[in-house]
């Protein structure tokens, strides 16, 4: 990856952001306009919605289950995870550590984390990102339907030996913000989405996540491989997470269920 990073993407300085849970909180009337859609990006991500089996998968919640392993400079260290999503925007994501259950919960563009019987706030970019993270593919037809989704007009790349269609998402009404906050949500709100041309499938996503203080932010990259057939919806079964070109974290899946039941107390504190 850190081949890809160097090699492929240093001629072009974006500023992506993860932009799922920003979509339900700022959807109203500052972002009512209908959002410009480059056609051929359009059908270039129908032709992936179709390879994901989006168009004929129906799905209301997921239920996911495998290994979560986290990469340090010489060590790693693998825990079982599971994670409950109910569209478009609430996650329960849970982690079995040594010391007990982590459990991040994303509920649109807030959420929060529970550790050692301590709860810590997500920030806006924070919430945004995990969405990203633990829905990723579930993503690509929202954007598509969404009028408040601006999608770019696609550009090619040439990376690690494979053809790639490089498409930009957005917020619409952005581009015109003035002030400090709105340049923060505007950076935050960018994402790249990378479809392999060979099998249409998004195999590449990069965003910029940022802490609870928007100045500070850090590029990620999201690697999806291994996509299997699982009930009609195609999943990627390893997600592989790289922070700044070094690889952080990786999702093993091992278990997809749709359509499982689900309550609001899964995504309360």
């Amino acid at each position: 990856m850190r081949h890809i990073w160097m090699r492929g993407m240093r001629s072009r300085n974006l500023q992506e952001g993860a932009l799922l849970a920003l979509i339900a909180a700022f959807g109203g009337a500052a972002y009512a306009q209908t959002a410009t859609k480059d056609a051929g990006a359009v059908q270039i991500l129908m032709r992936s919605a179709a390879a994901l089996g989006l168009q004929k998968a129906t799905v209301s919640t997921i239920a996911v289950s495998g290994t979560y392993t986290r990469f340090a400079k010489d060590t790693s260290q693998s825990l079982a995870f599971r994670m409950l999503g109910a569209l478009p925007d609430r996650i329960r994501f849970e982690l079995d550590t040594p010391n007990g259950p982590a459990v991040t919960v994303v509920k649109g563009a807030g959420g929060f984390r529970r550790y050692n019987g301590r709860s810590t706030p997500l920030s806006v970019g924070q919430a945004a990102a995990r969405a990203l993270d633990y829905l990723t593919v579930l993503a690509v037809g929202h954007w598509i339907s969404s009028p408040q989704i601006r999608i770019g007009q696609p550009e090619s790349a040439a990376v690690g030996g494979k053809d790639y269609h490089q498409i930009s998402i957005q917020l619409a009404a952005l581009g015109q913000e003035t002030t400090q906050w709105g340049r923060a949500l505007e950076q935050a709100s960018r994402a790249e989405i990378f479809v392999e041309a060979r099998t249409d499938l998004p195999t590449w996503f990069r965003y910029h996540e940022f802490t609870r203080d928007w100045r500070l932010g850090f590029s990620v990259d999201l690697v999806l491989s291994d996509f299997q057939n699982m009930g009609g919806l195609v999943v990627p079964m390893n997600v592989t997470r790289y922070v700044e070109g070094m690889r952080i974290a990786e999702l093993r899946i091992q278990s997809v269920k749709l359509n499982v039941p689900v309550s609001e107390t899964d995504f309360q504190e």
